[in-house]
C-alpha cells in the first residue's frame, strides 16, 4: 500500500478567503479520491513556488551556496568585486566535497549549476542569468576580458578579436556551453593580430588580454 504523509501549505482561502493555514495531510494513494489528490497537488505546487521565489534573489554576495538548497540550479553570471585582489569561483560536489571546477574570475564568468553542486565565491557576486547586468557589444563598442554566453548575453554571428594594448597573453577559448561539468572546450587560440571568430548560439567564449567587436557586416545587418 502506498501511503504518503505530506506536510503542505493548504490555502485556507477555500474556507476563509484571507487566511492561509499549514496542515498535515495523510494520503493513501491507492484509495484517495481525485478531489483529495488535486487538493494535495495544488498545495504542494504552491509551496514549491513559494520556496523557489525565496531562493531566487537578485544578487548573491561572496559565500558558499548549495544548488537545490540555498539557491536554484541554473545558469549564473559571476562578477568580479570592485577592488578585488583575486576573484575566484570553485564548483564542488555537494555530497563528496570533490572540486569539479576552479576558475579565476576576470571581470565576469558564466557558470551552470546542477542540483547538488556547491558554488563558492571569493571576492565576487553572482546573478541569475535573467537578472544579470546587460552586456553591450557592437562594431564600435568592444567587449573586454571575461566570459560571455552566446545567444543570451551577446548575439551569435561574426566577431573580430584583437590583442589589447600591452597584452601579455592574448587568447580566447570557446566552449559548447557555460562553465560546468557538462561543457567541453571546442577551441583555444592565441591572438597575435586581428582575428575573425564565428560564434554560434549556446557557445561560451572567454577572452583574455583581448577586445572583441561585432564584424561590420553583422553590425550593419
Amino acid at each position: 500500500m502506498r501511503f504518503w504523509r505530506i506536510a503542505a501549505l493548504l490555502l485556507a482561502a477555500m474556507v476563509v478567503p484571507t487566511a492561509a493555514a499549514e496542515m498535515e495531510i495523510q494520503l493513501d494513494l491507492d484509495t484517495a479520491t481525485l478531489d483529495e489528490l488535486i487538493v494535495a497537488r495544488d498545495a504542494i505546487s504552491a509551496r514549491i513556488e513559494e520556496i523557489e521565489s525565496e531562493m531566487v534573489g537578485e544578487v548573491l554576495p561572496a559565500g558558499t551556496y548549495l544548488a537545490g538548497r540555498d539557491i536554484l540550479p541554473g545558469v549564473y553570471v559571476l562578477r568580479e568585486s570592485e577592488r578585488a585582489l583575486l576573484s575566484s569561483f570553485t564548483l564542488r560536489d555537494g555530497e563528496t566535497g570533490d572540486t569539479l571546477e576552479f576558475e579565476i574570475i576576470n571581470c565576469q564568468s558564466v557558470v551552470e549549476l546542477l542540483s547538488g553542486q556547491e558554488m563558492q565565491l571569493v571576492e565576487a557576486s553572482a546573478y541569475p542569468i535573467a537578472l544579470a547586468p546587460e552586456v553591450e557589444v557592437s562594431a564600435q563598442t568592444a567587449l573586454g576580458v571575461g566570459g560571455y554566453w552566446v545567444g543570451r548575453q551577446i548575439p551569435a554571428g561574426q566577431y573580430r578579436v584583437c590583442p589589447a594594448e600591452s597584452a601579455i597573453f592574448a587568447c580566447y577559448s570557446i566552449y559548447d556551453g557555460p562553465i560546468g561539468t557538462r561543457s567541453q572546450l571546442e577551441e583555444f587560440v592565441m591572438v597575435h593580430e586581428e582575428t575573425a571568430v564565428s560564434l554560434a548560439e549556446g557557445q561560451y567564449i572567454v577572452i583574455s588580454d583581448c577586445e572583441m567587436r561585432l564584424a561590420e557586416e553583422e553590425a550593419d545587418g
